[in-house]
C-alpha cells in the first residue's frame, strides 16, 4: 500500500474506533478517568510506529495533553515480513509498502481491543 493509503487506513480504523478529537497529528478517545490519544510517528525507512499515549489527570476542559505530557505510552505491533533465525517477530514499525489493509487490519484490531480493555470502553 501507499503511504497515502496507509495514513487514510489508519485515520478511518482510528476514528471508527471513537478516537473522534483530533488535535494536530494526535487521535484522542476520552476513557474513564483519562485520556487515550494514538498518533503516527514517521520511521526514517518507509514506515510509520503507531503510538499509543494515556493521560491520567490532564482534563482540564478543551485543552487537549500532547505526547509530551503523557503518562504512560506504548507501541503499537504488527507481524514482521522480515525473520529473525527464520523466525517472524511483532515488530513496532509498520511498513505500509509491505502490507494490505487486510494483512494489517488483525493486528489492528487486537491492539484496539487491548487498547479498549484497558481503557474500559466498549467497541
Amino acid at each position: 500500500m501507499t503511504k497515502q493509503e496507509f495514513l487514510d487506513f489508519c485515520h478511518e480504523e482510528f476514528t471508527k474506533r471513537g478516537f473522534t478529537k483530533k488535535r494536530k497529528n494526535m487521535y484522542y478517545l476520552q476513557g474513564k478517568d483519562f485520556l487515550c490519544g494514538l498518533y503516527l510517528q514517521k520511521s526514517m525507512a518507509e514506515a510509520y510506529y503507531i503510538n499509543c499515549a494515556y493521560f491520567f489527570d490532564k482534563l482540564s476542559g478543551t485543552k487537549y495533553p500532547t505526547i509530551y505530557e503523557n503518562d504512560w505510552y506504548r507501541r503499537l505491533v504488527v507481524l514482521s515480513k522480515d525473520t529473525i533465525n527464520g523466525e517472524h517477530f511483532m515488530d513496532a514499525m509498520w511498513c505500509y509498502e509491505e502490507y494490505t489493509k487486510e494483512e494489517m487490519l488483525p493486528y489492528l484490531e487486537k491492539e484496539f481491543d487491548e487498547i479498549m480493555n484497558y481503557t474500559g470502553d466498549e467497541k
